[in-house]
């Protein structure tokens, strides 16, 4: 569900932290995402001491302390004076751990914030080391923009899913290749309407045997013949449901052509 994929995604997250850590001889990685309902970075990941991950606040509100500032600028921050910096919510801490540079870089996807990296270390930054952190937040600022696209799309899918399975229309798509058409797919809630399930309904040839015969001549006028001179048909018959009795139907067909016609 989708508690799982956060866990799973945190725990993706918290490998970066720690590989960030070792490679880079950090003290402290973490890793914050933007709400997507609130200005607040909220702690997602964490890779070094047990203390700092504990004490640490969880959300920081965009412009609060310097971590804040970067997300508000939307500009990358360094320094290797960390105790002299007022805006540093964790120079208590830090001071104790021997921790003297602080890095942090907004991770951005398309001039777009989606989170902010920070990096203490026991050991002043160079540049080798700054560009070698940003340019890891820019993969994990890609890997956290695909994720929330990925929930997303999930999230449509699952609405779309719930209106289809509850609404009395089937929707059905055909794929057509010259003179051959084959189904693609069909809602389940024919069963509902026809008492066969999706996957007995074998194709076109199959449903038009179910018409009733006094209705087949006036279907055939009009699929394919009129759905292709107009880009789209709408046909009025009875069909044979599963309890063989013959019921109404109306089926609406629209037309849409790939690149090749």
């Amino acid at each position: 569900d989708g508690s799982f994929d956060v866990v799973l995604c945190n725990q993706v997250l918290e490998h970066c932290d720690e590989s960030v850590r070792r490679n880079l001889d950090a003290g402290l990685v973490r890793i914050w995402t933007l709400s997507e309902t609130e200005a607040l970075l909220e702690l997602q990941a964490s890779a070094g001491p047990d203390v700092a991950i504990s004490k640490a606040p969880c959300r920081v509100a965009v412009g609060q302390y310097r971590i804040g500032k970067v997300a508000q600028e939307c500009l990358p921050f360094f320094t290797n004076d960390l105790a002299s910096d007022p805006f540093i919510c964790d120079a208590a801490w830090a001071q104790s751990e021997g921790m003297i540079a602080w890095a942090a870089y907004p991770l951005l996807m398309e001039n777009r914030l989606v989170g902010v990296m920070t990096m203490h270390t026991p050991q002043p930054l160079n540049q080798a080391t700054r560009e070698a952190f940003a340019s890891v937040s820019g993969q994990i600022a890609l890997g956290i923009d695909r994720r929330r696209s990925d929930e997303a799309l999930r999230a449509a899918q699952q609405r779309l899913q719930h209106v289809v399975s509850t609404s009395p229309t089937v929707l059905f798509t055909m794929a057509v290749e010259g003179e051959a058409v084959r189904p693609m797919w069909l809602s389940e809630n024919v069963r509902d309407l026809t008492g066969y399930s999706s996957e007995e309904i074998a194709g076109p040839d199959w449903w038009r045997e179910q018409i009733h015969p006094d209705d087949v001549a006036s279907s055939d006028e009009k699929f394919p013949d009129e759905l292709f001179a107009r880009g789209r048909t709408t046909i009025k018959y009875r069909f044979r449901c599963r309890d063989g009795a013959h019921r109404w139907f109306r089926s609406e067909m629209r037309l849409l052509r790939d690149a090749a016609g």
